[in-house]
């Protein structure tokens, strides 16, 4: 616990405070008694550990000028705590209660001290530093929920709100959504083929009334580029005519130029909504056809077919049906009616046939004589189906036994080939010293494709590992010291007097967010934060003191902390692993082990692998399962392990930071 009203630097540990403050008492002690040299050397020790101790001061210039016992009841009386400070917690829980997260952690970053003293004060601030960090992810879940629910999707609404709500469980528009998603659909049509008391299908009514506000043609929201502009105007042309599928093609053709682009995003979602409507009043139309014709009703299904094929010419199950109404009124023989496999007819590919060709009889050459319709009945579909299925059984027989035995055969031969190694360990002469194994990685090829994505400090990590009996040391050696001569360094100011305005700013950034840190108690990240700060512009007064007392602390894992510095987190998590076997468990051991299985996990889902990713996070989480954010990561590659990536997979894992 920290010591109350220190009289020093209030950035120091806790665990610093108290040992400066007991020293300072035994030093008072030993002063009162008369025992100048010790309680001098007391003095000292404190004025080390702590230069801003204005008290050590004071007494040490009592101490030189006396020559026997001293009066510390003055220094003995500011040391001790004077009034409790003002309770912190209401304040805290007001500023979360109201979504002010910036001056939540701003006031606790000011009264570190007492943050650090109360669990449940911590537990304020990181609560606000999640949902401060949660807040872009939102929006998306939020407007995918509110698209979904427009459109009548309950379901779909539901999980997005699902996942916001995980992010954010308190957040307003939560309860906003939730509304929207209860709130009774529309009244279903009425019976016949009116779907709207002034809209009927095929008329001019319903080729222009729209069922969502889309912006005109001349009014699209553009970015300003050229292609993308192109690609609106033409899906807005193919809006306009009603060729909906050709217009989510083009506007779907945006997201290969701008990932982002959130008016693509919802006129694509209008048109999908216009398409599925229009599909779902034709099933409705045509299926009441259908059963007005198996009523004998001809007139009022002829009514219903013909206003399918004004709305869609290529319905060709309503032509059909059309078709064998004509026949009807001719006298001819009734076919038997089509079977109701498609309804809606999707975009077929070239091979695709039409219920034209399918349900249409051979033609009969006009020599023959054709029989009356009632002498000879014609064969039925279902009397000549067994007869081929028959015919192809054993045909499906013989080619599943030589495909399953094929595959057996390739799945021995890829287990011998890749265990050959294993089974047969004397087969193959050691390689020579300092030569690569066949199949291993060229270290100074992964190091070059590390520098050239800008990688440099983990380029020189690479390089740093070559030991000296490789052929590649050499060539090591020349590039380490190329790249550390051409690593980044803070941009100099511009006037030559000191750090830019715009450094500075982002140096406060880092120092605010190590503030944070430290007040929650997480040292290692601190320490990093710092040190970004450092490399902007150097530090100074507390900051620098803090530092170098962080640096002092976790020197015990300064190997760890290097290879954490290089993002080489197999190598960290070894490391880690047999000085938690041989020490034990640390709290700073445990961080360094959680991020680096956060890390690792990261890095499997921006290679797609979200299966591998989730084996990470759950890694992660055996550790600290109390880690919030490792939970949520954890969930989402879980998720992805089940569907397919879509867009919103591919927006999360190229925004999540890295730890």
């Amino acid at each position: 616990m920290a010591e109350p009203n220190y009289p020093g630097n209030s950035s120091l540990p806790p665990e610093i405070q108290q040992r400066v403050a007991g020293t300072f008492r035994q030093s008072l002690d030993l002063a009162a008694k008369g025992s100048l040299r010790e309680a001098q050397l007391g003095c000292d020790f404190v004025l080390g550990l702590d230069p801003e101790f204005h008290l050590a001061r004071k007494l040490a210039d009592l101490l030189a000028l006396a020559d026997g016992p001293v009066d510390v009841s003055e220094l003995a009386a500011e040391l001790s705590p004077g009034a409790p400070p003002p309770p912190l917690a209401p304040k805290l829980a007001e500023l979360l209660a109201a979504r002010e997260f910036e001056q939540l952690l701003a006031l606790a970053a000011s009264n570190r001290t007492q943050v650090e003293a109360d669990p449940e004060l911590q537990r304020l601030v990181a609560v606000a530093q999640e949902r401060l960090e949660a807040e872009p992810y939102l929006q998306p879940f939020f407007e995918q929920a509110r698209a979904a629910a427009a459109a009548g999707r309950r379901e779909e609404a539901e999980r997005a709100l699902a996942k916001a709500r995980t992010l954010d469980p308190e957040h307003p528009e939560l309860a906003k959504i939730a509304q929207l998603i209860a709130a009774p659909p529309a009244p279903e049509p009425a019976a016949g083929f009116l779907i709207d008391d002034e809209l009927e299908l095929g008329s001019p009514a319903f080729e222009s009334a729209p069922l969502a506000p889309i912006a005109a043609s001349g009014a699209l929201e553009t970015g300003g580029d050229a292609r993308i502009d192109d690609l609106l105007r033409e899906g807005q042309a193919a809006f306009d005519r009603g060729e909906y599928q050709e217009a989510i093609d083009s506007w779907s053709r945006i997201f290969l130029v701008d990932i982002d682009h959130r008016e693509a995003s919802r006129l694509v979602d209008l048109a999908r909504q216009r398409k599925a409507e229009v599909e779902r009043q034709l099933e409705e139309i045509f299926h009441e056809a259908v059963m007005k014709y198996e009523a004998g009703e001809a007139a009022e299904a002829r009514e219903g077919f013909e206003r399918v094929l004004a709305a869609q010419p290529g319905f060709y199950a309503a032509r059909e049906y059309l078709s064998l109404l004509d026949a009807d009124e001719d006298g001819a023989a009734p076919a038997a009616a089509p079977g109701l496999i498609s309804v809606v007819p999707s975009e077929a590919g070239p091979e695709s046939h039409s219920a034209h060709e399918i349900f249409t009889p051979p033609d009969i050459p006009e020599s023959e004589p054709i029989a009356p319709p009632r002498t000879v009945a014609p064969p039925a579909f279902d009397e000549l189906a067994p007869a081929r299925r028959a015919g192809r059984s054993g045909r499906n027989l013989f080619a599943f036994i030589g495909g399953g035995v094929l595959l057996l055969l390739v799945a021995g031969g890829l287990w011998l080939w890749q265990s050959w190694d294993r089974l047969f360990p004397n087969s193959q002469p050691p390689p020579a010293a300092g030569q690569m194994q066949p199949g291993a990685s060229d270290p100074i090829a992964k190091a070059r494709k590390a520098y050239s994505e800008g990688r440099i400090p983990s380029a020189i990590a690479l390089l740093r590992k070559v030991p000296e009996s490789s052929e590649h040391y050499a060539e090591a050696q020349s590039l380490i010291q190329q790249w550390e001569a051409l690593a980044p360094t803070p941009a100099a100011p511009v006037n030559g007097d000191g750090p830019s305005p715009e450094q500075l700013a982002r140096r406060q950034q880092w120092l605010d967010r190590a503030g944070r840190e430290l007040a929650s108690g997480e040292r290692v990240r601190a320490l990093f934060s710092f040190e970004q700060a450092a490399k902007i512009a150097a530090l100074d007064g507390e900051a620098a003191t803090t530092l170098a007392t962080l640096t002092l602390e976790l020197e015990p894992l300064a190997a760890e902390l290097d290879l954490r510095r290089h993002e080489e987190w197999e190598l960290l998590l070894n490391n880690l692993w047999r000085r938690r076997e041989e020490s034990g468990r640390s709290p700073e051991i445990d961080r360094l082990m959680v991020d680096a299985y956060f890390n690792l996990g990261l890095r499997d889902l921006l290679r797609s692998e979200p299966a591998a990713a989730a084996g990470k996070f759950e890694e992660g989480l055996a550790i600290d399962p109390r880690d919030e954010e490792l939970q949520r990561f954890a969930r989402f590659a879980r998720t992805y392990q089940e569907r397919n990536e879509d867009l919103l997979f591919r927006i999360f894992v190229k925004y999540a930071p890295q730890r």
